[in-house]
């Protein structure tokens, strides 16, 4: 280790428990002045049950050219500090050569008072990439209400949207956006064994046969998602949303990506199909019809049957790739930009429901206005064919009530999901206007977007239904079925039913956040 920067004291290294992974990890570059300028803060000692079980004592920062730090011995060491949160706001500043200025990658590695070292990937430092858009809620036109913010990347973006006349899906400038997920195999133990051809699901990446098909396979077909940072901000009557790969400042929160042990993972996994019923097990696998009639907890118990990382939809989930759609659509009539999905035939004598993969081949996105179902992001009737019930929503007795994260990041006072919203976070809103009747009105407060009116039509404001009951506790369930119509599409939300309800056109589908690796 030469010409090192240690702020503090050393190091020892023993075994134990290490630190939680560091945030706001950001580099800026000042070519100018030939600077990598890292700011960050360092991990909190780790408190469960009251018992201090890790004690921070420093962060070394390691570099390296080519490609990341992946340990301390990999790359050369530029500093030792132990004082914790020394270079949040005003960073450590490393003079490099004009020529090497992007060619350095830099990790940290947060190190307990044991002297046990964090790897999470977490660690290392990226530019942060921002993309923003703006929602006015006095304007009912859902196309011209969304705008881009023109302080982001994509203030002069063109939008997505699906080309009925060509039948192909026009990813505007949205395409190679670092969001963009990828299609996979997961394990039950949370692990990925390959990726799929993202145009032929029945392929992996190198052109060999997949298993998608398989109910036998240990493991179900899903769409693995990196971090998505979003922060959420209000002025006047104009809801900001800005989304971003890195935690750019303390506003902007990834409640998606914490597994059940608190941990922010690299990446989360949501279902590529509605869930079907395989021996008392919630499958994602291709050819299956959806499992329905059930109860939410019937639902929980067969989802969590695949392992403890596994649980059926969950709202922070919904809540991201909803505002993720709002961005590159710039719209909020779902419906009418990514495809109508299949919204009429269903009745409790017929179903008349898709099996899974009847879009194995038709990319990321793709929909159209016949009834024929739609894909986005991936994941095949997102909304449509049968309702998908999503925990960590609740309407009790007229008050809404959200929790974003399986323990309490999130600021709720309950570990795990329940099913009477009992210590989630009440949020204030108590649904009005006609039950049955399109969104109208939306509040945007720090963990998203939620309806509160329902008074609009099929072609304004967010164009899709809620339903809602205030005299009992109501379990949230979210896309709409085969029989709701126009009102169907990815804002469309019921808080009706209690979680016993079950019924012919009701299901779900799996998420896992893995244990880290």
């Amino acid at each position: 280790m030469s010409d090192v920067i240690i702020a503090g004291k050393g190091f020892n290294h023993t075994d134990g428990i290490p630190p939680m992974p560091c945030s706001q990890v950001l580099i800026t570059k000042n070519t100018l002045l030939h600077q990598n300028i890292l700011r960050w803060s360092d991990p909190k000692d780790t408190i469960i049950d009251g018992q201090k079980i890790c004690t921070w004592e420093g962060t070394r920062v390691v570099r390296k050219l080519g490609s990341y730090p992946t340990s301390i011995y990999d790359g050369e060491t530029i500093l030792i500090n132990t004082t914790r949160d020394l270079y949040k706001f005003n960073g450590y500043i490393d003079a490099v050569s004009l020529e090497d200025i992007d060619n350095y990658y830099y990790t940290l590695f947060p190190y307990s008072a044991n002297g046990v070292y964090s790897f999470d990937k977490n660690n290392q430092f990226k530019e942060a990439l921002i993309y923003g858009f703006a929602i006015d809620q006095l304007n009912g036109n859902p196309y011209s209400r969304v705008s881009y913010l023109e302080d982001c990347l994509n203030a002069k973006f063109k939008p997505a949207f699906m080309n009925y006349t060509t039948d192909e899906f026009n990813y505007g400038d949205w395409e190679d956006v670092f969001f963009m997920p990828r299609p996979c195999m997961l394990k039950s133990d949370g692990t990925v064994d390959y990726y799929l051809n993202p145009n032929d699901y029945s392929l992996k990446e190198d052109g060999t046969a997949s298993d998608i098909s398989s109910s036998a396979y240990d493991g179900n077909c899903m769409i693995e998602f990196p971090q998505v940072w979003m922060k959420f901000t209000n002025n006047g009557n104009r809801q900001k949303v800005r989304i971003s790969n890195v935690q750019a400042d303390e506003d902007f929160k990834c409640y998606t990506h914490y597994n059940r042990d608190g941990y922010l993972v690299p990446y989360i996994y949501m279902a590529a199909y509605t869930g079907a019923n395989v021996s008392s097990k919630l499958r994602s696998i291709s050819g299956l019809s959806p499992m329905v009639s059930q109860t939410a907890q019937t639902e929980i118990n067969y989802a969590t049957a695949n392992g403890n990382y596994w649980y059926t939809d969950v709202l922070a989930d919904r809540m991201m790739v909803n505002m993720l759609l709002t961005l590159i659509g710039k719209s909020t009539d779902g419906q009418t930009i990514f495809g109508q999905g299949r919204m009429s035939g269903g009745s409790s004598s017929s179903y008349n429901q898709l099996v899974a993969g009847t879009m194995n081949t038709r990319g990321l996105f793709w929909g159209d206005q016949n009834n024929s179902g739609v894909k986005v992001f991936g994941m095949e009737n997102f909304w449509g064919n049968v309702w998908r019930r999503t925990a960590g929503y609740i309407n009790a007795n007229g008050t809404q009530k959200i929790k974003l994260t399986y323990g309490q990041q999130d600021g709720s006072t309950v570990d795990g999901y329940n099913l009477t919203g009992a210590d989630y976070i009440s949020i204030g809103l108590t649904p009005a206007g006609t039950s049955g009747g399109y969104i109208s009105s939306a509040t945007l407060n720090q963990y998203g977007i939620y309806p509160v009116v329902a008074s609009g039509t099929s072609s304004t404001y967010f164009c899709d239904g809620m339903w809602f009951n205030n005299g009992q506790t109501n379990y949230a369930k979210f896309g709409g079925a085969s029989d709701n119509g126009l009102l169907a599409g990815p804002f469309c939300v019921a808080l009706d039913n209690a979680p016993s309800y079950a019924d012919w056109s009701l299901g779900a589908a799996l998420s896992c956040k893995p244990p880290l690796s």
